[in-house]
């Protein structure tokens, strides 16, 4: 990417970002004056930062953190957003969407996708990836995992762990999969998570709620989990 256009797609998350934010209400000093302010919903809330128990980590500190990244992935799956005009629209388009109470529960994924798929309906938005292709299969991971797919979300979170054409490595993104679908009730999404809060990869390690996390996956029958038990106890023992 030439400096041009990696200037442009910095302006393009930023206003995506920005306007977002404002539509939420998540502030107020640089809100346009014609646009409504809405107090953080609970849909920016569960999107943004899973409620805690003594077994759950923290992944994002606010919900401006997790919308950023969330439009970050957005950008990443569909690249074709981060110029105009295309950028533009779907901007002014999820400003709109973020204030329809129909989607105060939707998450930031599936907001953007809402914005893009009604952009493509218009014949207005980004053309999906040709079928066949590495970046064809990632956005429909991607729209599998925004639609709360469990075994969708531990694939995308193994995409963003290992690097998966398009995708980055990017070990917050891929515990932030895991944990959705360790929640869910996912034995693999369960070792994936565990492990990552074992060796503090994404988050700060946790070696108790990772080996928690791990064992119950392994109570659920997943063998990578109860091969991985002994070894994770085996150093929790020797660096004690």
């Amino acid at each position: 990417m030439n400096i041009g256009a990696a200037f442009a797609a910095s302006r393009a998350q930023e206003r995506i970002y920005k306007a977002c934010m404002y539509a939420q209400g998540w502030s107020d000093s640089s809100r346009p004056k014609d646009l409504p302010a809405v107090p953080p919903s609970s849909r920016s809330q569960s999107n943004a930062i899973v409620p805690q128990t003594e077994d759950v980590a923290k992944i994002y500190a606010t919900p401006e953190a997790a919308w950023l990244a969330d439009v970050d992935e957005f950008l990443t799956v569909y690249p074709a957003y981060r110029v105009q005009p295309l950028y533009g629209r779907l901007n002014d388009l999820v400003k709109r969407i973020a204030l329809e109470d129909s989607l105060r529960e939707a998450t930031g994924p599936q907001i953007l996708l809402a914005a893009h798929d009604a952009l493509v309906q218009r014949g207005q938005g980004s053309a999906e990836p040709e079928e066949g292709t590495a970046e064809r299969y990632v956005t429909l991971l991607y729209r599998d995992a925004a639609s709360n797919n469990v075994a969708a979300q531990n694939a995308l979170g193994t995409g963003f762990l290992k690097g998966w054409n398009p995708l980055p490595q990017a070990p917050k993104r891929a515990i932030f999969w895991f944990q959705r679908s360790a929640l869910a009730g996912n034995p693999m999404g369960q070792t994936g998570y565990g492990v990552m809060l074992f060796e503090g990869k994404g988050v700060e390690s946790n070696r108790e709620q990772g080996y928690h996390w791990v064992s119950r996956a392994a109570s659920a029958g997943d063998k990578s989990a109860k091969e991985l038990l002994g070894r994770l106890q085996e150093q929790m023992t020797r660096d004690r």
